[in-house]
C-alpha cells in the first residue's frame, strides 16, 4: 500500500481551472454557452512531488459530449511554473487527467496520472485541484525465486511496471532492499548473500512512489568436497570425480579391465577401489586424482567393498571364501589381514561408525540381506532391519547417529540402533539405490533410474527432499561416494 508521504504526487498547489475572467490578458470574452480553462503548473523540485525524472506532463479535458483538447508542457529548464490554455471549452462537466513522463513531449511510459472533473460555468471561475498518483503498480523482481547456497552472493535486480506490464523509468537509487530470515541483502545494492539454510523473505521498494514487492529466497546448505562414482560412458566400468554440483565431470582410471566399489579416504586425498585388471577382484588404492594406483591385495580369491575405518589406519573388505563371503580387516598397506566373521552366511559390504565402537554390515537372512551391527572385536551381534525386501548398500552419517540404506528400490534411514525407520524416496517404476551422506551429512547422493536412462547419480537434501540429477550420460552412472 502506499504511503501518505509517497504514495501522491500532488498537483494541487499548482494546478488550476480558471474560467473567462480570471485572467483579462489570458481568457477573452467568450459565449455564454462557452468558457475557457487556463491550467498552471509549478514544476516543484526534483526530490518532491512529480517524480523525479519526470520531464513533461499531457494535460487533457474531455467532455461526455465528444469534446477533447489535449496539451503538453516540458518542464522548464529552470524550474518554475508552465501555463495552458484551454479556449474554448463547453459550459458544463469537464474532466481533467494529466499524466507525468519521463522525457519531453510526453515520451516513455507514464510514471504518475490523475484525474478529476470540474463544472465549467458560463462567465463564472471555477478552481481545480489535480492529485497524480503513481502509475507503479508492483516491482518486478528478477530472479523471481531467488536460490544460493549459504555463503554465495546473487544480484537481485527490481523493475517498477505499470498496470500493463510496461517498464516505469525511475531515478538511479530509488529501489530500497530488506531481508528477513535466512539471508541479507544490500540496502541500494540489491545484493543477496545467504546466511544459513532455509528461507528469506527479500522485498523491494521504489522509494518515491512507496511501491514495494517481495519474493522468496531460498538458501541451501553449501555443498562441499567431491563426488567419485562409476560410469560406463567409455566403454567399461572406469572411476569419475566430479564437484558435487555435477560440474567438472573427469575421468581418473583408463584400464581395459573393470573398476567398482569405490570409497575415499577420510581426507578425502585417496580412493580405495576394487579392480579385475590382475586376474581376480583385488584392492587397489589411489590418489584422488588418479595417480600412484597402488594393488593391496592378491590372491586367487576376490575381495570386495574396501573402506578405510575412521582414523585411516585400517580397511574393512569382505572377500568371497569357499561358504561364503566373510569380512576381513587389513592394516592400510595391505598388511595384517585378519577374518572377523565366520560362517555359512554371506556378510558383506561392511563399515565402522565414527568412533570405531561399531561395524556395520549386512548379512544374507533366507533369500535377503538385512543390516547388522557388532563390535570392532566381532562379538555383540545384532539384527538391525528385519524387512522382506533387501537392505543394503548403506552409508553411515558422519555423525554417526544413522545409517541410509537401499530398502528393495527406495531409499531409507534408520538409527545406528536400528531404531526410527524412515522412508526417504518412494519411487513409482523405478529404483533408488546406493546412497551416501556428504561429509556434513546435509545431503545423500544416489544412483537412480528415475528419468528413464540406466543410472544417472542424483544429489538430495539429507530428509530425501529437493532431488536434482547431476549426470545426464545415456551410459550407466552409478555407486556415488562422496568425500571432503
Amino acid at each position: 500500500m502506499m504511503t501518505k508521504k509517497h504514495a501522491r504526487w500532488l498537483l494541487a498547489l499548482g494546478l488550476a481551472a480558471l474560467v473567462a475572467g480570471c485572467s483579462p490578458s489570458l481568457a477573452p470574452a467568450t459565449p455564454a454557452d462557452e468558457g475557457s480553462a487556463l491550467l498552471t503548473v509549478r514544476w516543484p523540485a526534483r526530490t518532491r512531488l512529480l517524480p523525479a525524472m519526470a520531464e513533461s506532463l499531457r494535460v487533457t479535458v474531455h467532455t461526455a459530449r465528444g469534446f477533447q483538447q489535449s496539451r503538453v508542457l516540458n518542464r522548464p529548464a529552470a524550474g518554475g511554473a508552465s501555463t495552458v490554455l484551454f479556449d474554448p471549452v463547453p459550459v458544463g462537466a469537464l474532466t481533467i487527467t494529466a499524466a507525468a513522463y519521463p522525457q519531453p513531449e510526453a515520451g516513455g511510459t507514464a510514471q504518475a496520472a490523475g484525474v478529476t472533473e470540474v463544472t465549467i460555468a458560463a462567465n463564472q471561475r471555477a478552481d481545480v485541484a489535480l492529485t497524480i498518483a503513481t502509475t507503479i503498480v508492483r516491482l518486478v523482481i528478477a530472479p523471481a525465486t531467488p536460490s544460493l547456497q549459504v555463503g554465495d552472493s546473487l544480484l537481485l535486480t527490481a523493475t517498477p511496471v505499470d498496470a500493463s506490464g510496461a517498464v516505469v523509468l525511475t531515478p538511479p537509487g530509488t529501489i530500497a532492499w530488506s531481508a528477513t530470515g535466512a539471508a541479507t541483502v544490500s540496502a541500494t545494492g540489491g545484493v543477496l548473500t545467504g546466511v544459513e539454510p532455509g528461507t528469506a523473505q527479500v522485498t523491494a521498494a521504489e522509494t518515491e512512489s512507496g511501491v514495494a514487492s517481495t519474493v522468496t529466497a531460498t538458501v541451501s546448505a553449501r555443498l562441499v568436497g567431491k563426488i567419485a562414482f562409476l560410469s560406463t560412458r567409455d566403454g567399461n566400468s572406469e572411476i569419475y570425480i566430479m564437484n558435487p554440483d555435477g560440474t567438472d565431470q573427469r575421468r581418473l582410471t583408463n584400464n581395459p579391465a573393470n573398476e567398482n566399489e569405490i570409497s575415499f579416504s577420510p581426507d578425502g586425498r585417496r580412493i580405495l577401489f576394487i579392480s579385475d585388471r590382475n586376474g581376480p577382484f583385488h584392492i587397489f588404492i589411489m590418489n584422488s586424482d588418479g595417480t600412484d594406483v597402488r594393488q593391496l591385495t592378491n590372491g586367487s580369491r576376490d575381495d570386495w567393498g574396501p573402506i578405510f575405518t575412521p582414523d585411516s589406519t585400517e580397511i574393512l573388505f569382505f572377500r568371497t571364501e569357499s561358504a561364503g563371503d566373510e569380512l576381513y580387516i587389513m592394516n592400510a598397506d595391505g598388511t595384517n589381514q585378519r577374518r572377523l566373521t565366520n560362517n555359512t552366511v554371506a556378510d558383506v559390504l561392511p563399515s565402522m561408525t565414527p568412533d570405531g565402537q561399531w561395524i556395520i554390515f549386512e548379512r544374507m537372512v533366507g533369500n535377503a540381506y538385512d543390516l547388522f551391527r557388532m563390535r570392532r572385536d566381532g562379538s555383540g551381534v545384532q539384527n538391525l532391519t528385519n524387512a522382506p525386501p533387501d537392505d543394503w548398500y548403506h552409508c553411515i552419517s558422519p555423525d554417526g547417529t544413522k545409517i541410509v540404506y537401499t530398502e528393495g528400490t527406495h531409499l531409507t534411514t534408520i538409527n545406528i540402533d536400528g531404531t526410527g525407520r524412515r522412508q526417504l524416496t518412494f519411487p513409482s517404476g523405478y529404483r533408488d539405490w546406493r546412497p551416501w551422506y556428504s561429509p556434513d551429512g546435509r545431503f545423500i547422493a544416489f544412483a537412480s533410474n528415475r528419468e528413464g536412462n540406466q543410472y544417472d547419480i542424483y544429489v538430495m537434501d539429507s530428509d530425501g527432499q529437493n532431488p536434482r540429477r547431476l549426470t545426464t550420460s545415456t551410459s550407466l552412472d552409478h555407486y556415488p561416494v562422496w568425500g571432503p
